[in-house]
């Protein structure tokens, strides 16, 4: 947030919520979990994604909907924790 000029935003939001900065202590198994959720996820969905729908055309319908919903979920969520990774373990690298 400092880097995007949103330095007050950021103390704001540290004075708000203060316990935040404790997160950053155990940010690997936070990543960890995380990371397991979202491959177990990943899993179900792949197990889960042959299998038939129903006959009723409205259900199918709404099946096939939600299994698209489902893919886009899942890729913003892997993107949104790429891009956690980067920023909590490999930003420090490159922009210092």
């Amino acid at each position: 947030m400092i880097m995007l000029g949103l330095g007050s935003s950021l103390a704001s939001f540290i004075s708000l919520f203060p316990w935040i900065t404790n997160i950053s202590k155990y940010k690997i198994e936070i990543f960890i979990f995380a990371g397991l959720i979202l491959s177990s996820s990943v899993i179900l969905f792949l197990r889960d994604r042959n299998i038939n729908c129903p006959t009723d055309p409205k259900l199918a319908k709404l099946c096939l909907r939600l299994r698209s919903l489902n893919f886009i979920l899942i890729l913003t969520s892997i993107t949104f924790y790429f891009v956690g990774i980067f920023f909590a373990f490999f930003a420090t690298d490159f922009f210092i």
